[in-house]
């Protein structure tokens, strides 16, 4: 994930108002910390009006996605992060229409 985030903020195309959709849909281990989400979320890559949505259908998937919501929530970081159970979901709360293409 910070590599992906590394990767993003070094494409030139990069906007800093997109939004994100994350997809732990295949996720069934992490190695992923408290200090790693601090990271992940505080570092300044997107803009303070950018939404971040987290497809999580699965319990592992879905606990993992609302500890970091709840780790954004509570150390007030300009970042909007939601978790939903299906992509229908998120993209609707993205802006983003139903048809939108998988990459």
């Amino acid at each position: 994930m910070l590599a992906n985030l590394d990767r993003i903020a070094s494409d030139p195309d990069f906007d800093p108002e997109f939004n994100q959709l994350s997809d732990a849909s295949l996720a069934t281990d992490t190695d992923l910390s408290a200090e790693n989400i601090r990271r992940l979320y505080q570092r300044p890559v997107f803009s303070a009006t950018s939404r971040r949505a987290v497809i999580a259908p699965t319990n592992f998937a879905y606990g993992m996605a609302r500890m970091i919501q709840v780790y954004v929530e509570s150390s007030r970081a300009a970042v909007r992060v939601e978790v939903f159970r299906d992509r229908a979901a998120a993209l609707k709360w993205l802006g983003v229409s139903d048809d939108f293409p998988t990459v």
